[in-house]
């Protein structure tokens, strides 16, 4: 996986988790 690729799916994941709170 490219740093960036793994950078994107987080910031996704952390908008996730915020938008379930």
């Amino acid at each position: 996986m490219k740093p960036k690729v793994t950078k994107r799916v987080c910031n996704k994941v952390l908008a996730q988790g915020k938008s379930m709170l």
